[in-house]
């Protein structure tokens, strides 16, 4: 099928669409699943369902939908045919493979003894992100597991990478803004200026993460937007701060707000300003089961053989909101490895990123076994 599977992402990669936007795309897919001999159905707006086998569903894959606002720069004659929108971070290549997997999986149905659901998510890229109204709908009702995979341009094509535990951090993300009094810039004492206050705080925020929680327990906190005054001899009234912080411990994830403010608090009370904090709440942190691992560690071996299975020892600070659904049941995310020169490596969610097609086989063809012994 790989000829197939090179076609099918070749097309939703011409055809990228933003979050809950993804009304094309699920057209393709639910055309593509009808001619296999299933029915899908729509669930979270532009999300789709897929069951597969006489039996009740009790396994489930998820293939995330959405692209980026990127503007792709990588030449290819497959190039992004959607101005400024591009899958720079291989969910064509998820769903590729997930077509692979249901094409194959109605081919062998009679060796199923259970049913396997496929789930197409809509608007993973944003926050909280579309696996939450996913579950909503009830897309996991019944599933005693659910897997997923993720592109890995640091391994190379036709690797995969396993990770036990921890994997991935939480996100969730802050606004300020500092409010004082407008002044001139030659009369300082007669204005109330927050850009000082401003300053001490993003040096202060370090902190937050040097000294608040464990060394050990990895967590970064990032002052991303700054924005301050639009005249040189005005002190402006306001000034606004947003960013970002991950974390891989739950409890820590907890306190961080509550450490902000209090520092936050201290700081305005001292320059004499006010003050407005808000936050965003986003993924939790993805922790894969141990079990669920373990056994598809054990199908990866039997498919791809022991050199092509790697079992990573670190967790990342980046972010999925697969962890949603692993606060409800087992599952776990695997990396697709799609590097094709280790010397010429391309990270995700650039305009250059260009995965390793014949990755996308190696993905079905793992998934598909590991549905079938489960």
């Amino acid at each position: 099928m790989e000829p197939d599977l090179i076609q099918y992402r070749r097309h939703l990669h011409q055809h990228p669409e933003l979050g809950y936007q993804e009304q094309n795309t699920a057209r393709y897919l639910t055309e593509l699943l009808r001619s296999f001999g299933l029915t899908p159905r729509r669930v979270a707006g532009t999300g789709l369902l897929v069951d597969i086998g006489e039996a009740p569903a009790r396994i489930g894959f998820r293939a995330d939908m959405d692209a980026l606002p990127i503007r792709e720069e990588t030449g290819l004659p497959y190039a992004s045919q959607n101005s400024g929108v591009m899958h720079a971070c291989g969910h064509d290549v998820h769903m590729a493979v997930a077509l692979g997997v249901a094409r194959a999986l109605v081919a062998l149905r009679e060796h199923l003894t259970h049913g396997v659901r496929l789930l197409f998510q809509p608007a993973e890229e944003l926050m909280p992100g579309g696996a939450a109204d996913m579950i909503r709908d009830g897309a996991i009702e019944g599933l005693e597991a659910i897997y997923a995979l993720h592109v890995e341009p640091t391994l190379p094509a036709g690797t995969v990478g396993l990770k036990y535990g921890p994997f991935l951090a939480s996100v969730d993300t802050f606004d300020i803004e500092l409010r004082g009094k407008m002044g001139h810039a030659g009369y300082p004492h007669r204005a109330v200026d927050p850009v000082p206050a401003a300053a001490e705080l993003v040096l202060a925020l370090q902190t937050l993460v040097a000294r608040k929680t464990d060394p050990v327990s990895p967590a970064v906190f990032s002052i991303t937007e700054l924005q301050a005054g639009e005249a040189k001899n005005i002190i402006p009234a306001k000034v606004h701060l947003g960013g970002t912080y991950r974390c891989l411990d739950a409890a820590v994830r907890e306190q961080i707000p509550h450490w902000l403010e209090d520092m936050l608090a201290g700081i305005c009370r001292a320059h004499g300003l006010e003050y407005k904090l808000s936050f965003e709440h986003g993924s939790p942190v993805l922790v894969n089961d141990e079990h669920c691992t373990r056994k598809l560690e054990q199908v990866c071996r039997q498919v791809l053989g022991d050199d092509r299975v790697v079992i990573l020892q670190e967790p990342r600070l980046g972010a999925e909101d697969f962890s949603f659904y692993l606060e409800h049941i087992p599952g776990t995310l695997m990396r697709l490895g799609v590097q094709t020169d280790p010397a010429q490596t391309v990270p995700l969610h650039s305009p250059r990123f260009a995965p390793d097609e014949r990755a996308m086989a190696v993905g079905a063809q793992v998934m598909t076994a590991l549905m079938l012994d489960f």
